[in-house]
């Protein structure tokens, strides 16, 4: 059996990315201000998508397939910058007493050395608010923006866009069931293989376009099913992936997950003197896999999460 289909798909962009709007980092500092912004605006992610596949059924229950999909993809939501003086506030970091220190004290002066220079040379100006000590010393104290002398705080907000260009994903499809004659025993064994020909560049400190979420996988199944008794067992894999193009300001980090798998089993029985009730056992992740994110190199790692093994044991009743 051939199969061949042509198709057109649109998804909206997340609540969380359509919503308005600005969120500001609760801090500033020398490498500047951000802040993260919804983007109402959003259009509808487009996929124009093509599927090719062959199938062979080649006993009772059990068949070979091969599969190739192409995927046409606009509008892909990216991370975008813009400027904003959103709330029109002095910068203290950006002004003239903030140069006249740093010109006295030249470019390797520290912030302390910067804040103490201001204090002492700038104490009559309203907006200088040293504190001392007990002993008279100075100990710190409050600058605040001079809108008559400081600039405007600039924020880098990122806010999601519609990128411009047009994205193409495929990749190949494998399938195959087998039921081992009358048995109730049987196996079943898929790999799916997708490819965007972008991959995020490691080796820039610029943004890179590129897909997240793309990787392959595998799963490996094999189960009884007869006479009212189920059994299954299944590893499941999948393949490193850019989870995340994060980007603060101007910097960027990379965020991938590594390869993973797991195992699950669920037994379930029909129990013959009530129609409709069954009773199962099941177990996820029965090995206590981990699941670890990293930055730019492997060795580099962001986090690891422990979901733990888990275990239910239930019943289900149909009427």
């Amino acid at each position: 059996m051939i199969r061949a289909a042509a198709s057109k798909t649109i998804s909206r962009a997340g609540y969380g990315q359509l919503q308005g709007g600005t969120t500001i980092n609760t801090g500033g500092s020398l490498s500047g201000y951000s802040g993260g912004s919804g983007n109402p605006g959003l259009k509808p992610l487009e996929s124009i998508n093509y599927d090719l596949s062959s199938e062979w059924y080649y006993g009772e229950g059990s068949y070979i397939s091969f599969g190739y999909f192409k995927k046409d993809v606009t509008n892909w939501i990216t991370t975008g910058t813009i400027d904003s003086n959103i709330f029109n506030l002095a910068d203290p970091l950006n002004g003239e007493k903030f140069r006249a220190a740093s010109s006295a004290l030249g470019s390797n002066a520290s912030n302390e050395d910067i804040r103490n220079y201001i204090f002492e040379n700038f104490a009559d100006d309203p907006n200088v608010q040293p504190k001392f000590d007990e002993d008279g010393e100075l100990d710190g104290g409050t600058i605040v923006g001079d809108p008559d002398s400081d600039d405007p705080i600039n924020f880098r907000i990122n806010v999601p866009v519609n990128g411009d260009q047009e994205y193409t994903i495929d990749g190949f499809e494998f399938n195959i069931q087998h039921l081992f004659g009358e048995s109730g025993f049987g196996g079943i064994f898929n790999y799916t293989m997708v490819d965007s020909g972008l991959e995020y560049d490691n080796d820039s400190l610029e943004d890179t376009e590129a897909l997240v979420g793309l990787s392959d996988t595998a799963n490996v199944v094999f189960f009884y099913d007869k006479e009212g008794l189920q059994a299954r067992i299944a590893y499941n894999w999948r393949d490193s992936f850019l989870n995340e193009r994060r980007v603060n300001g101007d910097l960027t980090a990379p965020i991938y997950t590594d390869e993973y798998y797991q195992i699950d089993f669920n037994v379930s029985y029909e129990v013959p003197a009530v129609e409709g009730l069954t009773v199962f056992i099941e177990g996820i992740n029965i090995t206590d896999e981990y699941v670890t994110s990293y930055g730019r190199k492997q060795q580099l790692i962001y986090n690891i999460t422990q979901t733990g093994s888990r275990y239910g044991l239930g019943v289900r009743y149909n009427f």
